[in-house]
């Protein structure tokens, strides 16, 4: 790659027929195996939303149903309408497919526009082949789409900035519209980042400047539209009530470290280990060389411009991160700024040696392009193997999260009896409601479910097991499973008979807290069980400190709660108790989700339970 301007591939006659090859090369990666692996609970939320029909995307969201805009829920809405996402979920993941495959041409642009044909080339290809990148093109979410139009808009405002015309200026309006209608997040992670940028540009362009009145009026108009929208949107997105961040739990190495973790999540290829290590800080360092060559070669734009798309977000999440539930595919949109820095680091790895050499036999110029040509082949071939991970059965966890629902679910709806009963241990609730069409092939409960422990099970007892910690093998290897099976992430264990469920409930509970070391999950998932067993027992005090201990899985509960609520407005008694289990399993410490409890126990006609549930709210600080 290094090479290319020597060879002339950066010219327009060879660079169009690298960049159709590099689309086609990423379309097909984001097209293979489409459907080979199982909607996950962040995929069936998106499709579950759209399956309430065009009026209620606009009209009938409230909690975890607000998370994402209209937009995204009107995209999922026409993919699902020609086949069902239950049969196969090629076409509804199909809209993040293209965006990530045209998203690498996006990407070629801005290099272009702010180092040069080579840099973008370079960073574009790293894109392609980058997995994380290629996993949020197979997700029903929108972050493949964020991130094309973050860069597409990007460009378009590099090129108004240049050119001065108004067909780019309305280009950047129509793509950063696009991209606040598409994703909340483009508020919170994508402006910021820009806004410095923008600032200088408009003070760049003012009046009196050599540019004339016209680009400073095309910008201030392209702007102004651009915050008429954002404003808009910004209320649409505070109707759900918000946690503010608290900067006194915010620790001062965390705007250090959030920069360098997003980075290393950027770079993820599957390897684990020190060899992912080290190929997350040569990445680093390249980035680092990148941002001092452009300050050498004056492109400081260029360099402030992804800098700024770098630390902004990170540094925006940790704060966030200190009240609220944040993921680092919030900022996937900053990936492509990444590579141009890495990019810009490898192109330019020449001009640190001398002109000219101590061997004559040798071209100066060939020397000096060796350790640019040798670094472009290990990061490529980095980002092969990771491609080859993110493909192979085995790997490809490490590198996503798709726990195998449809293998299992598909396996009770072939072999579970009307008289068994299942037990769901973990977070499927969601997942299980959208594959059994909430038609379950026998008696389904959650485990954090009241009434699992009045039901007496009659047939063979499945539990259905899905955490973020593999399960120990004190439990896979007990004599009274008649059955295990394991998929992806989720197991399966068979129980011929079942004297009562709280007591294999109980069992269960007992080997996870023998469990050594205990991490967070294990002691949380631990806890939440033991409180809910003390509670059947009636043991109030016992329950509710056990609850204090299990605290907080994701601070996400009380979003599940206001759905749960506004569920139950609208008489979807079914999806209200699913979700106020969800949210139970999340944040079970919390006062006001047992009061709620209390009152749906109550609404359904099991008073003692819901005097319980009034019980523990009160001992958990809420009102008697």
């Amino acid at each position: 790659m290094a090479l290319m301007s020597k060879y002339r591939l950066s010219q327009p006659y060879l660079t169009w027929p690298a960049l159709a090859a590099l689309f086609l090369v990423a379309l097909s990666l984001r097209l293979y195996c489409l459907d080979c692996r199982t909607l996950w609970s962040d995929e069936i939320a998106s499709i579950e939303v759209a399956q309430r029909g065009l009026q209620a995307l606009l009209t009938d969201r409230f909690g975890w149903m607000r998370v994402q805009t209209p937009m995204h829920y009107l995209v999922v809405w026409l993919t699902i309408q020609p086949v069902d996402p239950i049969a196969t979920a090629t076409l509804v993941r199909l809209p993040s497919a293209i965006a990530g495959a045209l998203t690498p041409l996006a990407v070629y642009g801005l290099g272009r526009e702010l180092f040069g044909r080579p840099q973008g080339l370079l960073a574009a290809s790293m894109l392609a082949l980058a997995p994380v990148h290629i996993n949020y093109s197979q997700d029903v979410r929108p972050y493949a789409l964020l991130t094309l139009l973050t860069a597409a808009s990007v460009y378009s405002l590099l090129v108004a900035h240049r050119t001065g015309l108004a067909k780019w200026w309305l280009l950047f309006t129509f793509l950063s519209v696009a991209n606040v209608l598409n994703a909340y997040v483009s508020l919170t992670l994508v402006l910021p980042a820009l806004a410095p940028y923008l600032l200088w540009l408009l003070w760049n362009l003012r009046p009196g400047r050599p540019n004339g009145r016209r680009p400073f009026s095309y910008a201030l108009f392209s702007l102004g539209a651009l915050a008429m929208v954002a404003l808009l949107m910004l209320v649409d997105m505070l109707q759900v009530p918000r946690v503010p961040p608290d900067l006194r739990q915010l620790p001062p190495a965390a705007l250090i470290l959030s920069p360098l973790e997003l980075l290393s999540w950027f770079s993820q290829l599957g390897i684990g280990g020190q060899w992912e290590r080290v190929a997350q800080l040569f990445l680093l360092l390249l980035m680092l060389s990148g941002v001092l060559f452009a300050v050498r070669t004056r492109k400081l734009q260029g360099a402030a411009l992804c800098l700024l798309f770098v630390l902004v977000p990170s540094i925006v999440l940790a704060i966030l991160s200190t009240t609220n539930a944040v993921f680092q595919r919030y900022a996937l949109f900053a990936m492509p700024f990444y590579f141009l820095l890495v990019g810009n680091g490898l192109a330019l790895l020449p001009s640190i040696l001398p002109a000219k050499q101590a061997n004559p036999a040798r071209s100066p110029r060939t020397l000096s392009m060796l350790p640019a040509t040798l670094s472009t082949a290990l990061v490529m071939l980095a980002f092969a193997v990771g491609v080859r991970n993110y493909m192979s059965n085995d790997r490809h966890q490490e590198l996503t999260y798709r726990p195998d629902f449809r293998s299992a679910h598909a396996y009770l709806l072939t072999n579970a009896r009307p008289e068994d009963t299942i037990v769901l241990m973990g977070w499927d609730a969601l997942v299980s409601t959208f594959y059994w069409r909430g038609n379950p092939p026998a008696t389904a409960y959650s485990a954090l479910d009241p009434d699992l422990f009045r039901h007496d099970p009659q047939g063979a007892v499945y539990w259905l097991a899905s955490y973020d910690f593999d399960l120990p093998q004190t439990i896979l290897a007990d004599k009274r499973w008649t059955e295990v099976k394991q998929f992806d992430r989720v197991v399966l264990l068979k129980q011929a008979g079942s004297a009562g469920t709280k007591s294999d409930l109980d069992w269960f509970v007992r080997q996870l807290e023998g469990v050594s070391p205990r991490t967070r999950s294990v002691e949380q998932t631990a806890m939440n069980l033991r409180a809910s067993i003390y509670q059947s027992n009636g043991q109030i005090s016992e329950a509710a400190s056990a609850y204090r201990v299990a605290g907080s899985y994701f601070p996400m509960g009380d979003e599940y709660l206001r759905t749960a609520q506004g569920f139950a407005l609208r008489s979807e008694t079914a999806s209200a108790w699913r979700d106020t289990l969800l949210s139970k399993s999340m944040e079970p410490q919390n006062a006001d989700l047992h009061a709620w409890m209390s009152q749906m126990l109550s609404d359904m006609g099991r008073q003692d339970e819901s005097r319980i549930e009034a019980q523990i709210a009160y001992a958990l600080g809420g009102r008697p």
